[in-house]
């Protein structure tokens, strides 16, 4: 089954007959949604110079292998309960604008992740024991731009940690010091505590499984070290010596 050069709304292969025992070609379309999700692909899927509003692979098997190259993803790109393939998984040359994320995959042949531009970063090769894919055939993760090693709320929660910065500036320099506490509210949502206010981190709501405050705070700490080295940070003017702290229970973390 080819599909080539169309506009469609949506795409979905659960809808058409017989698209599990053939081989199937998608190139040069431009979709809105491209729905794979729990299907069972025995021959090769090859998705090709798409551009993709958004993907469903949810519990997705690609036996016979998968080719995704050279496609711009507009949406968050999640793969979780899948993989099962026998032949090669390639996605190369690929432009993700969300974050792209994977849970619990079982890969059995070899998952190949290279050239592609991870705009919101991607966590495939994380291993915390909570939903880790395994790669039994091997896999080569090379020459991808972005990183690689972040969880879906790290970059939300960069964001969310300048702002509080940039609120907190004022008082910052006129006291020479900034506390961030990492604590769950009455509801057990996360939230950062900075002086008198309050930010709930939503980012960290409807995960996977529960996330080790431990995790939030190394993320915290990473985010900030980083921070205080970049041009951004200089242009807040903090005076010399400024102290800011991470803390958490019993534990307080210098950033700076």
């Amino acid at each position: 089954m080819i599909v080539k050069v169309k506009d469609i709304a949506l795409l979905d292969f659960g809808r058409v007959e017989h698209a599990e025992d053939e081989e199937l070609t998608v190139v040069g379309c431009r979709v809105g949604k491209l729905s794979l999700a729990t299907l069972v692909f025995e021959k090769r899927v090859t998705i090709k110079d798409c551009i993709i509003g958004e993907m469903n692979l949810f519990a997705t098997r690609f036996i016979g292998g998968l080719t995704f190259s050279g496609n711009i993803v507009g949406s968050e790109f999640w793969y979780e309960d899948g993989g099962h393939n026998e032949a090669v998984i390639e996605i190369s040359a690929n432009v993700f604008k969300g974050f792209v994320g994977s849970v619990d995959c079982q890969f059995g042949g070899l998952v190949i992740v290279c050239n592609n531009v991870f705009m919101a970063g991607c966590d495939w090769l994380l291993t915390d024991g909570s939903g880790d894919n395994c790669y039994d055939g091997g896999y080569i993760f090379r020459d991808n731009v972005g990183r690689t090693d972040v969880y879906f709320w790290y970059y939300p929660l960069r964001s969310q940690l300048i702002e509080i910065l940039n609120r907190a500036a004022e008082t910052v320099r006129a006291v020479g010091k900034l506390a961030i506490t990492v604590i769950k509210d009455d509801n057990g949502h996360f939230c950062l505590k900075s002086g008198d206010a309050l930010s709930r981190l939503d980012m960290l709501r409807c995960t996977y499984a529960p996330i080790d405050p431990r995790k939030v705070v190394d993320n915290i700490v990473e985010i900030l070290s980083l921070y205080f080295r970049s041009e951004e940070a200089k242009a807040m003017h903090l005076p010399d010596g400024c102290i800011v702290t991470v803390n958490y229970d019993d534990m307080a973390v210098r950033v700076n």
